[in-house]
């Protein structure tokens, strides 16, 4: 789930994980969803501002960088493809968000799991809102 501290300037984004037990298929369904609207969120996010976004290296450190997607086209990542199981059935899923770290410009992506917070300025939170409130 994602939760969010507004201020005057800046918008704090937490992601917090949904616990799934083994056999809590409810709950499993609810990650899912839950990764899919944080994907959705940060890449409209991306797509219109630039976004602090602190993750989890491989080593259990912290990291952040400073991207965008702003004036990039998305399709020029190749992204790898995980496979989510729902009720013995199974799906294709994207579990990576495309990003160009700034201020050098390279292609990059992320991991949603390893996200944990990201931030950005509060100028354009409502109108980013109502174009992807249909994704919800």
């Amino acid at each position: 789930m994602i939760s969010e501290l507004n201020t005057d300037e800046l918008v704090v984004y937490t992601v917090n994980r949904r616990e799934v037990n083994d056999g809590d298929e409810t709950a499993l369904f609810k990650f899912y969803r839950d990764r899919q609207k944080l994907r959705n969120w940060l890449l409209a996010l991306l797509h219109e501002t630039d976004v602090v976004i602190f993750y989890i290296e491989e080593d259990e450190t912290e990291q952040h960088l400073i991207a965008t997607l702003k004036n990039f086209d998305i399709n020029m990542f190749d992204l790898p493809v995980s496979t989510e199981e729902w009720r013995g059935k199974k799906y294709e899923a994207q579990h990576h968000v495309p990003l160009i770290r700034m201020p050098d410009e390279t292609p990059f992506y992320i991991h949603l799991d390893t996200i944990t917070r990201f931030i950005c300025k509060n100028d354009k939170i409502d109108e980013i809102s109502n174009k992807i409130s249909m994704l919800f």
